[in-house]
């Protein structure tokens, strides 16, 4: 399967206003694009005022976000129908291509480098760890209990030799709960990239936010009112005794997670020698253009973002990457070549439609990182992680990919200048790869059906991407891993 296609794809939701690109270097372009998804999904920034009282959709100093280029073209008839237990009928094949393309460990770069496999590293920490006998009371296990009835129910998996096993899985209430956070989040994300695309040093932009901003804040209301109604107290407190029972028990929850971990392996319809854990996408149509969860993103491109929360100049490596805003031939790790855009294209403006992907790994208790008293055979203390997001953890797994990030109707629009020209009318009739920052433009890719083509259309002006790519992902910070050497 195309794992390394994986590139697992990165940035998403950006969008210049018009700018004159002689007032915009491309290392600002970039920039821009990442500090603007950035504060969309932290709740971050500029806007961070605009929501008294609303906790964002995620923290800013836990949530790192990497950026590909070019993006990940998304075949839908390799995702489509995927098996999950409210699929069961559904095709395992579908589910396999899924879980191998988010078995990665994103590293602490902007640019998106993968680390290995999380699921090879995940194994490792539950069955190679070493722990000290630990005692609980009746009292702590009767709690624990009454919190697992909250938040699992059982249901049936399958084991590599495709025979039916009871696991535990969401309950309908927790995954009601996971849903509505999902959707408040969403919310969040779209009404902030509004907030976004106005220049709030410029009194017209004022003066037309001051009369659109509560129109638009309406749907992020309604958003946490739903999720509010899912009773996010009562899930809370039941994953906060499972916690507690997890740091009195390391024993008990290491062995816990050992047996889930061993139990819910699947053999590889692709791969004969190959095993994989099933993992699951909300939305569970996140491939498809017509999915109802895709927004619409447009953002001004008049000033850079000056922020401290964005980790884009400690870890991008500068100069936008690196290279130029056009990479020509070559995927994910090959050959290929950069180039700037000419400096007399003029005018950049760029929107599009994104969309979050959020990856479900029943197989993985991230709550075993955060645990103490253990120790993994042949891995230094902290050697996953020093739980912190900042170049001295050089950790083998200090991240965990916690959703894709899509995009669709991609519009690059410009006065190009005539070398810029040629390059986009080339990419038109090219069989290789061709891509404009975080976006691809042109590529052939193997898919279900033999050899596919990802194309985009140009009128002189604007560059049109109509089919959705994955170009980026936004991961959290793995806690400090394993706590004893």
């Amino acid at each position: 399967m195309r794992r390394v296609l994986l590139a697992l794809c990165l940035v998403a939701l950006l969008s210049l206003g018009a700018c004159d690109q002689s007032d915009v270097t491309q290392e600002g372009v970039m920039k821009k694009i990442y500090d603007t998804l950035f504060y969309a999904y932290t709740g971050s920034g500029g806007a961070g005022a605009v929501l008294p009282g609303l906790p964002p959709g995620r923290g800013a100093d836990q949530t790192f976000l990497s950026i590909a280029t070019p993006g990940l073209p998304v075949d839908a008839a390799t995702y489509a129908n995927s098996w999950s237990p409210s699929n069961p009928t559904g095709s395992t094949e579908a589910a396999e291509a899924f879980s191998m393309l988010v078995d990665v460990i994103p590293s602490l770069s902007v640019p998106y480098i993968s680390m290995g496999s999380l699921e090879e590293r995940y194994g490792y920490l539950v069955t190679g760890q070493e722990v000290s006998s630990t005692n609980i009371t009746d009292a702590q296990k009767a709690q624990f209990d009454k919190a697992m009835s909250v938040l699992t129910k059982n249901g049936t998996d399958y084991d590599i030799n495709g025979k039916p096993v009871t696991v535990q899985m969401d309950s309908d209430f927790y995954g009601n709960y996971k849903r509505k956070r999902q959707s408040y989040s969403d919310a969040i994300s779209a009404y902030l990239m509004a907030y976004f695309q106005y220049n709030m040093s410029d009194p017209k932009d004022q003066r037309e936010w001051s009369l659109i901003g509560p129109l638009k804040y309406t749907p992020v209301k309604d958003a946490y009112n739903d999720y509010q109604r899912a009773q996010p107290g009562v899930i809370e407190e039941a994953l906060a005794t499972v916690s507690q029972f997890q740091s009195s028990s390391v024993t008990q929850a290491l062995s816990r997670a050992k047996g889930d971990f061993e139990s819910t392996k699947r053999a590889s319809v692709l791969d004969p020698a190959r095993t994989y854990h099933v993992s699951y996408a909300t939305p569970a149509n996140w491939f498809s253009k017509s999915s109802g969860s895709w927004a619409s993103a447009s953002v001004s491109f008049k000033e850079e973002t000056q922020d401290s929360k964005s980790h884009y100049s400690s870890f991008s490596g500068g100069g936008g990457f690196g290279y130029g805003l056009w990479r020509l031939g070559g995927n994910f790790g090959s050959t290929h070549t950069d180039n700037q855009t000419h400096a007399s294209t003029e005018n950049l403006s760029v929107s599009f439609d994104f969309l979050r992907c959020e990856v479900q790994r029943p197989w993985l208790k991230e709550s075993l990182f955060s645990l103490l008293g253990y120790r993994v055979a042949g891995i230094p203390q902290h050697g996953f992680s020093t739980g912190d997001i900042a170049p001295t953890n050089k950790g083998t797994a200090p991240l965990i990919a916690k959703s894709l990030v899509l995009v669709q109707n991609v519009k690059i629009s410009a006065d190009w200048s005539q070398t810029d020209t040629s390059t986009i009318t080339n990419s038109m009739t090219s069989s290789g790869s061709v891509g404009w920052g975080p976006f691809s433009v042109s590529a052939s890719y193997s898919s279900g059906s033999g050899e596919s083509h990802f194309k985009s259309t140009f009128d002189g002006r604007t560059l049109t991407i109509p089919d959705p790519q994955i170009v980026g992902v936004i991961s959290s910070v793995v806690p400090p891993s394993p706590p004893e050497p």
